[in-house]
C-alpha cells in the first residue's frame, strides 16, 4: 500500500512540477533591434510579408549618402531577384512630371495658368468635359483646374474601365478614347473651380499631356525625355507602352495575375512612367532644389497647397503635388500611386531635408506602403520614435491610388 502511494505521488509531481524542486527560468526575452540599415529594414518586412513578390527602396539623406536596397522577386515565376537596378511602374508618381512641364512652358510664356484650355484644345469634345444642369461648362476649365484637381471632370479610371483593362490587356488606346470615356461614363462632379471643391481625377492629367503636345508640336513622350529624363539623368526611366524596350522591368502582379505584357498606353501623362527607386528619388531630390525651374518662385508656386486637408482626406494639394499628414512629425511631400501591378510613393521629408522612394510589384498594396514608409522614417530619425499615425487599407488616402 506504501509502495502504490508513492507511486501515485510521484506521477503527481511529474506532472505539476514542484514548486520547491523546479527552478524558474530567468532568462530575458530577446528583443528584436530595430533595423540599422535600408536592406537590413526591407529584408526583414519581405520576410514577413512574403506574399509581396518584391519590394525596392532609395533613400538619399541630408548629407546625400545614397542607400538603396530590393528583395523578393522581379519575376516570381522564374525566381530572378529583385535588385535595386530593376524598374517599376511608378503609377501617379507621373503627375509630378507632368506639372513641371507645364510650369517649365509657363516660365517659357507659352502658357498662363489662367488660360482656358479651350485657348490650347480645339477638340469637339471640350465643351462637354464639365456638363452641369445640362449646360455645357468644359470650356470653362482652367489649366490651374487641371492641375489641382478642380476641374469637376469625371475620372475615366473607374471600377468598369480597370475591368474593360483586365478583360483586353492588349488593346492599345488612343487618347481620345480616354476622353470620350471620361465624358460618356459618368457625371460631372462640380462646376469647374467651384470655391472648395475638389476631386482626384486621372483625366486632368490626360488633357494636360494633350496641351503639352500641342503647344510644343512634340510627342509627350518627346517632351518628358527633353525637359526631365535627360537633364536630370534619369536614364533607368521610361514611358510604359510607348518605348518598346523593357530593360529590366520588374514584373507586376495583380493578385496571380501578371501584368507584364499588358499594353498600359491608358495611363500615359497620368500615369505611365517607368523608373527604378534611385531615378525616382533623384527626380525629386532635383525638383526640390530648383533644377527644372528658371525662377525659384515657380516651384514655390507648385508647392503652394490647400490651406487645409482637402475635404475628409489626409493631404493637401499643390500643382501636381501633395503634401501629407502621417504624424509624429513625418509630413512629407511628393506622390503616391498604384497600377494593376505596382505600388510606390516619391517623397521629401522637409524635416530631415532627405528624399526617398519605394516600390511594390504588386497593386493596391496600399497598407504594406504605409507600413514600410514609416519604418523607413523611423529609420532617419530617433529610434524609440513612436510608429507614425499611417492610415491603414481602405483609409482616406485611398483615392489618389490611381
Amino acid at each position: 500500500m506504501m509502495n502504490k502511494t508513492l507511486g501515485i505521488i510521484a506521477v503527481f509531481l511529474m506532472l505539476t512540477g514542484s514548486s520547491a524542486c523546479k527552478k524558474e527560468d530567468t532568462t530575458p526575452v530577446k528583443k528584436e533591434l530595430p533595423p540599422r540599415t535600408l536592406q537590413e529594414l526591407i529584408n526583414k518586412y519581405h520576410a514577413k510579408h512574403p506574399e509581396l513578390p518584391g519590394i525596392t527602396a532609395t533613400i538619399i539623406s541630408q548629407n546625400l549618402k545614397i542607400s538603396t536596397a530590393a528583395a523578393g522577386y522581379a519575376d516570381v515565376l522564374n525566381k530572378t531577384p529583385l535588385t535595386s537596378q530593376h524598374k517599376i511602374g511608378v503609377a501617379s508618381n507621373t503627375k509630378m512630371l507632368t506639372s513641371v512641364i507645364i510650369l517649365q512652358l509657363m516660365e517659357e510664356g507659352k502658357l498662363n495658368l489662367s488660360d482656358k484650355i479651350s485657348v490650347h484644345l480645339s477638340n469637339s469634345w471640350v465643351d462637354s468635359l464639365n456638363i452641369q444642369n445640362g449646360i455645357l461648362l468644359g470650356s470653362a476649365i482652367r489649366i490651374i483646374d487641371l492641375l489641382k484637381h478642380t476641374s469637376g471632370i469625371y475620372d475615366y479610371i473607374d471600377a468598369n474601365f480597370i475591368t474593360s483593362t483586365t478583360f483586353f490587356p492588349n488593346r492599345e488606346f488612343d487618347i481620345d478614347d480616354l476622353i470620350r470615356y471620361s465624358i460618356y461614363s459618368g457625371a460631372s462632379e462640380f462646376a469647374p473651380g467651384a470655391p472648395g471643391m475638389y476631386s482626384y481625377c486621372s483625366t486632368n492629367y490626360i488633357l494636360l499631356g494633350l496641351i503639352i503636345e500641342k503647344i510644343t508640336s512634340k510627342s509627350y513622350l518627346q517632351v518628358l525625355h527633353e525637359r526631365i529624363l535627360s537633364p536630370a539623368q534619369m536614364n533607368n526611366s521610361y514611358l510604359l507602352s510607348y518605348e518598346r524596350e523593357k530593360p529590366s522591368l520588374a514584373h507586376g502582379y495583380n493578385g496571380f495575375y501578371d501584368i507584364y505584357n499588358d499594353n498600359l498606353s491608358w495611363v500615359w501623362a497620368t500615369g505611365g512612367l517607368a523608373s527604378h527607386a534611385f531615378d525616382m528619388a533623384r527626380f525629386m531630390s532635383n525638383l526640390m532644389n530648383g533644377m527644372f525651374f528658371r525662377n525659384p518662385l515657380t516651384l514655390q508656386l507648385m508647392l503652394t497647397f490647400t490651406s487645409e486637408s482637402v475635404a475628409e482626406y489626409d493631404y493637401q494639394y499643390g500643382l501636381g503635388i501633395l503634401k501629407f499628414k502621417f504624424g509624429n512629425g513625418f509630413n512629407p511631400i511628393g506622390h503616391m500611386g498604384s497600377l494593376h501591378g505596382y505600388t510606390s510613393a516619391c517623397l521629401y521629408l522637409p524635416e530631415q531635408n532627405s528624399y526617398m522612394f519605394v516600390g511594390i510589384t504588386t497593386g493596391g498594396a496600399h497598407t504594406f506602403l504605409f507600413d514600410i514608409l514609416g519604418q523607413m522614417y523611423q529609420l532617419q530619425t530617433v529610434r524609440s520614435l513612436p510608429k507614425p499615425k499611417i492610415p491603414r487599407l481602405g483609409g482616406k488616402l485611398h483615392h489618389m491610388f490611381r
